[in-house]
C-alpha cells in the first residue's frame, strides 16, 4: 500500500511550506487563537501528530463538484446527515448567488471591474465554527486592492445614508448621494444604469471653502465669538495692518487645529466642515504641506459695529462685516441676521 507513503509525503511538504510560508505555522496557534478564541469559543489547537491519523480519512471523503448555471441541488447538504467535504468549483453561480456552509479555505480569481458585481461577490465569503485559524483566502494582490477600495466607498456611502436621514433631514429625492469613484479601471456600475450621475471632484487644494450659513442659536454665535477671540490672543508674533486689515505670517498648523476644533458651523455645509477639513489638513502635513499658515483679518473701515481685542503689543480695531437675513432661505439653522450678530457681540464681551 502507498497510503503511508502519500501520508509521509503530505507531512514533508507541509513542513517544507511551513517553513516558507507562515500562513498555517505557529501563527495560527499562537496568535490567531489567543485573539480570535472570544470570536469562535470552539476553537482547538491541536499537534501534527494528532493530525496525521486522522488525515487519510478526511481526504478520502472529499469530493470534487462543479458548481455553474445548469448545477441543480449539487450541494444538498441534507442529503448527507453526517457532513459533506467538497471542493467546489464554479464562477458567476458560485461568487453571487451560493453561501457554502462550513467554508474554511477559497482560492478567489474571478474579477469584475463594476463595484455592484464585486460587491455581490462577497456572498462567497464563509466560516467554519472551530476552525477560525485556518480560514484562508487567497486571491491576487489587485483583486484585494479592489475590495479595500469598494468597501472604503461602501463605508462611506453608508455615512451619507446617516447624514441624509440624521442630519439633514432630507430624502432621497431631495439630497444628492455621492459615491467615490475608482481611480483606475473600476467602474461603480454599468452605463445604462449611472446615465443620470454626475462627476464632481471633491478637494480643498486649490479651493475657497466659505461658510456662507450659520447657526442662528445666539450661543453657538457667542461660543464661535469666544473661540475667535481666543485663537487672536494666541497667534504669535504682532500682524501687520494692511489697509487697515490685519495679516499674521508663518502660523505653525497646531493654531488652526485647534480653533477648528472649537468653531461649530451649520450642520449643512458638509464642505466647509471643520471636521472635514481637519482631516485633509492632517494628511497634507504628513506629505510636507500647509506646515505654514497666513491668517487675515478682513475689518471694514467705516462702520460703527466694532470690535477691539488688546494683544500684548498692539490693540486690534475691527469692523464687522454684516450679512443680510434672507428670508426666503430661513431656518433654524440658515442665514444671520443683524440682531443677532449684534446680541452675540454684545454677550462676547
Amino acid at each position: 500500500m502507498r497510503i503511508p507513503l502519500i501520508v509521509e509525503e503530505f507531512r514533508n511538504l507541509f513542513e517544507v511550506s511551513s517553513a516558507n510560508n507562515k500562513s498555517y505555522t505557529d501563527t495560527s496557534s499562537q496568535i490567531l487563537a489567543s485573539s480570535l478564541s472570544s470570536i469562535d469559543p470552539n476553537i482547538q489547537l491541536h499537534k501534527w501528530e494528532d493530525v496525521l491519523s486522522h488525515l487519510f480519512d478526511a481526504a478520502s471523503r472529499i469530493q470534487i463538484r462543479e458548481i455553474n448555471g445548469g448545477s441543480k441541488d449539487v450541494l444538498n447538504y441534507f442529503d448527507h446527515s453526517t457532513g459533506l467535504s467538497v471542493i467546489a468549483i464554479g464562477g458567476d453561480k458560485l461568487s453571487r448567488g451560493l453561501t457554502l456552509e462550513g467554508l474554511s479555505v477559497s482560492y478567489y480569481l474571478r474579477a469584475s471591474r463594476m463595484y455592484d458585481t464585486l460587491m455581490q461577490m462577497g456572498r462567497w465569503f464563509g466560516y467554519r465554527p472551530g476552525y477560525v485559524d485556518l480560514c484562508r483566502l487567497f486571491t491576487s494582490r489587485e483583486i484585494n486592492e479592489w475590495f479595500c477600495h469598494i468597501t472604503l466607498a461602501s463605508e462611506e456611502l453608508r455615512n451619507e445614508f446617516d447624514y441624509m436621514s440624521d442630519v439633514a433631514g432630507a430624502t432621497p429625492e431631495k439630497y444628492a448621494l455621492k459615491v467615490r469613484t475608482h481611480p483606475g479601471v473600476l467602474q461603480i456600475s454599468a452605463s445604462n444604469k449611472v446615465r443620470s450621475a454626475v462627476d464632481i471632484n471633491i478637494s480643498w487644494a486649490g479651493r475657497l471653502v466659505e461658510s456662507y450659513e450659520f447657526q442662528k442659536d445666539v450661543n453657538v454665535v457667542a461660543s464661535n465669538l469666544k473661540s475667535t477671540i481666543d485663537f487672536i490672543k494666541d497667534l504669535p508674533g504682532s500682524p501687520q495692518n494692511v489697509r487697515d486689515n490685519y495679516l499674521w505670517l508663518d502660523i505653525p498648523p497646531q493654531s488652526i487645529r485647534q480653533f477648528l476644533q472649537k468653531f461649530r458651523l451649520s450642520e449643512s455645509l458638509k464642505a466647509a466642515d471643520p471636521a472635514n477639513l481637519l482631516r485633509f489638513i492632517d494628511v497634507q502635513i504628513q506629505n510636507g504641506e500647509l506646515t505654514n499658515w497666513r491668517i487675515a483679518i478682513m475689518s471694514k473701515r467705516l462702520t460703527t459695529n466694532r470690535q477691539q481685542i488688546i494683544l500684548p503689543n498692539t490693540n486690534l480695531d475691527i469692523g464687522y462685516y454684516l450679512r443680510n437675513y434672507d428670508d426666503k432661505n430661513s431656518t433654524t439653522s440658515n442665514y444671520l441676521s443683524k440682531k443677532l450678530v449684534k446680541q452675540a457681540v454684545s454677550n462676547g464681551r
